[in-house]
């Protein structure tokens, strides 16, 4: 954790190495789809988001003094969005790719995983985890009532 500003440095080599990479390799023309993404590129957007999380939790990074609004709730969206965007994305990009360009089908997908995420969020996960709660109440809920009560 003392090594904040190195973490970040390599977040950003590694960030900008699988970005070019993907830009490179991620499709060649007369082939299809490169071994690059499938081979290298997802474990090193992984090493990347990961240095940049040790980054964020550095104090001696300035990472870790940004404040990202709605980054909380894109973290507690993530799995739903997850889940969401790989079959929009393959549907954004069968209906709209003849129409728009790259960079606009790209910020159409990220907008529509997001509220497809969510979607999945508020009307799957949210009620599923409060029925899981009131069937289950943890240990640690429990033992807060009780240190309340007996305080």
């Amino acid at each position: 954790m003392q090594h904040g500003q190195l973490l970040l440095a390599s977040a950003c080599v590694l960030t900008v190495a699988t970005l070019y990479g993907a830009y490179r390799w991620y499709y060649i023309d007369d082939y299809g789809y490169g071994y690059f993404m499938t081979g290298f590129g997802y474990s090193l957007i992984a090493a990347a988001f990961g240095a940049l999380v040790l980054a964020a939790l550095s104090p001696s990074s300035w990472l870790h003094r940004v404040h990202v609004p709605g980054a909380a709730q894109i973290a507690l969206w993530s799995y739903a969005i997850y889940l969401t965007h790989k079959p929009i994305g393959i549907i954004a990009q069968r209906e709209l790719s003849a129409s728009v360009g790259p960079a606009t089908l790209a910020i159409i997908v990220i907008a529509l995983s997001v509220l497809g995420g969510w979607l999945l969020f508020r009307l799957v996960e949210t009620p599923f985890m409060e029925l899981r709660d009131r069937a289950f109440p943890t240990m640690f809920e429990a033992r807060l009532r009780y240190s309340a009560a007996n305080a």
